[in-house]
């Protein structure tokens, strides 16, 4: 990853059955977001780098303590999920849009 190369993570909950989604609302939120995320990666590649972590099911599993502390705030403060730029929290409790994407990493500029 090269300097200029912003990175982009998404740290999400635990979903709460097997398919992802409980409601019809949560399945659009997460088909929106997935699609807000491809469409980034894909217009600004080489500029950015996505990942999407989903939080652990047992924090113990966690072997660095200062990230396992990290979660356990985001956690019990129910900020999830939360959007990093270059390690830092940009967003918290919602999913970034693709236009707050663009304005968090600084590439508004750059619209394709």
């Amino acid at each position: 990853m090269s300097d200029a190369t912003r990175l982009v993570e998404v740290h999400e909950p635990q979903q709460c059955c097997p398919g992802g989604a409980c409601t019809q609302e949560g399945l659009d939120a997460l088909v929106e977001v997935h699609e807000a995320l491809q469409r980034f990666a894909r217009e600004h590649a080489g500029r950015v780098v996505v990942r999407r972590l989903v939080f652990p099911r047992k924090l113990e599993q966690v072997r660095d303590p200062e990230s396992r502390q990290r979660l356990t705030g985001w956690l019990e403060a129910g900020l999830l999920p939360v959007t990093c730029i270059d390690g830092m929290v940009a967003k918290t409790g919602a999913y970034p849009t693709y236009g707050e994407l663009l304005d968090l990493t600084g590439l508004a500029s750059a619209r394709p």
